[in-house]
């Protein structure tokens, strides 16, 4: 296995990542479509964060895997980058509470498995510099995620606009990080291609979502209901035991 500064950053994006999705999973959670969407961002993190290493060490063993396995990394990190960006627009939908929400989303989440496909059948070039320990793809499919992704971005950023008053506003700030880290990351890679950090800046935008989502503990509000119930129950013993001792007055 190769490392690189790239490489240590993404191993410590995976830990702490990680370590995030035990503490959000050890607790039982409402059953609501922003949890479900944000457990599905901490996940699809987690796979990015290991291709993005499986990425670097097929293209320095490039020779030696099955060139199969090799292009299967490749498209499934080149994949993961839209894909990240359309369930972070899910859950802008989600949260947002737009008209047919429901039916964008299942718009979007379909629009991943396209992308894939045609991902695949695009032709794709390995740069590989053994010198510098420096490696990328290049080629009609990194361009296509480039396009992608600058819509994607551009979508999020108009509707976050449009329904600025429907979505608090410790919500908004990951999703505008999100944005602005997304830009100066495509800006980087643009310029300077081995250099890969937007699947770390989006485990910081995970980490900043876990606190400005909602995640009631469900333990407590067991007990609240259970503490409203005897609430109740004693209510309705005192009204009967008023009634009768009225009835016998």
């Amino acid at each position: 296995m190769i490392y690189s500064k790239m490489t240590i950053a993404v191993i410590f994006s995976f830990c702490f990542i990680f370590g995030l999705m035990i503490v959000y999973l050890s607790k039982e959670r409402v059953k609501n479509s922003e949890n479900k969407i944000y457990k599905s961002l901490i996940i699809l993190n987690l796979m990015g964060l290991v291709l993005h290493i499986l990425c670097e060490n097929a293209a320095y063993y490039y020779d030696v895997i099955p060139k199969v396995i090799s292009t299967v990394i490749f498209k499934s990190f080149l994949g993961y980058f839209y894909a990240f960006g359309a369930v972070l627009l899910m859950y802008l939908l989600t949260i947002s509470q737009v008209k047919n929400s429901e039916l964008y989303k299942k718009i979007v989440s379909g629009s991943i498995s396209v992308i894939y496909i045609i991902l695949y059948f695009l032709p794709q070039e390995l740069y590989r510099d053994f010198e510098n320990k420096i490696f990328y793809t290049k080629g009609i499919d990194v361009q296509l995620i480039y396009v992608l992704s600058a819509i994607v971005i551009t979508i999020i950023f108009t509707l976050l606009i449009k329904e600025r008053k429907q979505i608090t506003k410790k919500k908004v700030i990951p999703i505008l990080i999100f944005m602005i880290g997304a830009t100066i990351s495509v800006i980087i890679q643009k310029f300077y291609p081995e250099i890969v950090v937007i699947d770390c800046v989006e485990s910081i935008i995970i980490l900043l979502m876990y606190f400005t989502i909602e995640n009631p503990d469900m333990k407590v509000l067991n007990e609240l209901y259970k503490n409203k119930t005897i609430m109740e129950q004693t209510y309705d013993d005192k009204a009967n035991f008023l009634f009768e001792a009225a009835q016998e007055i």
